[in-house]
């Protein structure tokens, strides 16, 4: 039988276990003889029967495994060009984090470096637990638009029984948060000494992706090193429901 081969790009991948979920997907669909994906260049290598299968089932495959597959392109610049608007939405992401995350870290943190904040802040709140409440408006739109990134990968890992780093982002801020909203909202399911909230606002401050590039493949590369991303820090800032604080980072 007629043998073909094809070169995909594969976009989204952030570690090890993803390039190894996308090369064990497409191992198993039918009509593929060999498969190989490479983190650091992201790209997959195919090899199959074009009788059993073609380049838009194999791209199918890619994205029912949580990823974004892409035709490469011979153009170096439209390659690049491509990164760069990967880039362009990454910085808008990062920027909205920023804006929405920094007011949490204040109102959680802040009395702890500004003597007279929390007794300010009591003073001119409208209501009870106003100050709470604008803390959970803040982290819920920080993880319905900058950090869908890391929720609708993570979900997708946990489907195909194969979590990632998406999916531990995901389950800790996912936690905090639906815990933290059950205590701001229905107090009286939970023992008073248990009514304590911890929004965890995560932000996506250079969230390139967690992997370096071997010397091997670095030689493979097309593009300039410059377009490498580095590993995130997420920041999970938890707010004590009765006074108490805490922040916790995760490195990946």
């Amino acid at each position: 039988p007629r043998v073909a081969e094809t070169e995909l790009g594969v976009g989204g991948m952030t570690c090890a276990n993803c390039s190894a979920r996308v090369e064990r997907g497409l191992k198993k669909h039918r009509g593929v003889i060999d498969a190989s994906v490479n983190l650091a260049t992201e790209k997959a290598w195919v090899k199959y029967l074009p009788a059993s299968t073609d380049v838009e089932e194999l791209m199918q495959v890619i994205t029912e495994t949580g990823y974004e597959p892409r035709l490469l392109d011979q153009n170096e610049d439209q390659e690049q060009l491509a990164r760069s608007r990967a880039l362009k939405h990454l910085r808008l992401d990062v920027m909205i984090s920023f804006m929405l995350g920094a007011p949490v870290l204040m109102l959680s943190m802040g009395a702890e470096w500004i003597p007279g904040l929390q007794a300010w802040l009591g003073r001119i709140a409208p209501f009870a637990d106003f100050w709470l409440w604008v803390q959970f408006v803040l982290t819920t739109l920080v993880i319905v638009i900058p950090g869908r990134r890391f929720f609708r990968p993570g979900w997708k890992a946990y489907r195909h029984l194969s979590p990632d780093m998406n999916s531990l982002v995901m389950t800790g801020t996912g936690a905090a948060w639906l815990y933290s909203s059950a205590v701001l909202i229905v107090p009286s399911l939970f023992p008073a000494a248990a009514r304590h909230v911890f929004f965890g606002s995560f932000l996506t401050l250079a969230r390139a992706s967690r992997r370096r590039p071997s010397p091997a493949s670095l030689k493979r590369l097309t593009i300039t090193t410059r377009n490498s991303r580095r590993p995130a820090n997420m920041a999970m800032i938890s707010p004590g429901h009765q006074g108490g604080t805490g922040i916790s980072v995760a490195h990946s």
